[in-house]
């Protein structure tokens, strides 16, 4: 946690210097954050569910914005926007990694939360990503999307009956 931290001071304290220097300082602390809090949830126990969730969502938060704030020295058309477009992708990876953390650790919570933002950004590519792409790029945001939806169903029916008997409540 202290890492995260300090690489989170540390890019705040030199993004007006050395900007991209700062991107990477801000992302090794997101992901130092991430990974602390996980390991203190998942092997130490020393946060509660609540605690867990809510800095998850301000993790989600933070990724959010550094995606704003990395596009935000040049102008972009909102529908033809890389940031758009990225940002997509940054949620995806997060609903990916929150699915898989709720597969291995059979918390519902997070399986679902999972889910649900894997919902929001195939809405979110439908009605925002697509407006203004061309032909090809369609193409391969179908292909990507479709990709993850396959990738996604097939380890939960292969892991249907293990997830079933643990939420039922039933002890592997």
């Amino acid at each position: 946690m202290l890492l995260g931290a300090g690489l989170w001071a540390g890019g705040e304290f030199t993004k007006e210097k050395y900007p991209r220097y700062a991107q990477g300082l801000l992302g090794g602390g997101s992901l130092a954050m991430f990974f602390s809090i996980y390991a203190g949830y998942s092997f130490y126990d020393l946060y509660s569910q609540a605690a867990t969730f809510i800095v998850l969502v301000e993790i989600f938060m933070f990724l959010t914005m550094q995606n704003t704030h990395f596009f935000s020295k040049k102008e972009f058309d909102f529908l033809l926007s890389p940031e758009q477009l990225s940002l997509s992708g940054i949620w995806m990876l997060y609903a990916i990694v929150l699915f898989t953390l709720g597969l291995k650790k059979y918390n519902r919570y997070l399986r679902f939360g999972g889910l649900g933002l894997i919902g929001i950004v195939i809405t979110k590519a439908f009605f925002v990503d697509l407006a203004g792409l061309a032909t090809v790029y369609k193409i391969v945001l179908f292909i990507i999307l479709g990709l993850c939806l396959l990738g996604v169903s097939f380890v939960y029916q292969k892991q249907k009956d293990i997830i079933i008997g643990q939420d039922n409540g039933e002890e592997m």
